[in-house]
């Protein structure tokens, strides 16, 4: 689950993984999920490994982001993940 959260006027993706039974998975990334700051969501998918491709923009420019399957960023892709 992603969205675009809105804290003292600045965006933010929040990305959260959901159980079964529709309860927020603590094991993804802390009890919060994870967060990304300054930033809007475009678009999440999941790749073949179960990691997330995470597309967006952030101050104005074009984002994208790899995040591993436990829901931390993927220092191997681009440029710190």
């Amino acid at each position: 689950l992603g969205m675009t959260t809105i804290t003292a006027d600045r965006p933010s993706i929040r990305i959260l993984r959901l159980s079964a039974n529709g309860s927020v998975d603590s094991s993804f990334a802390g009890p919060g999920g994870l967060v990304i700051d300054d930033a809007n969501l475009g678009d999440i998918v999941e790749d073949s490994l179960g990691r997330l491709i995470v597309a967006g923009s952030r101050d104005g420019k074009a984002m994208i982001r790899r995040v591993s399957a436990q829901g931390t960023p993927d220092a191997t892709f681009g440029v710190n993940g």
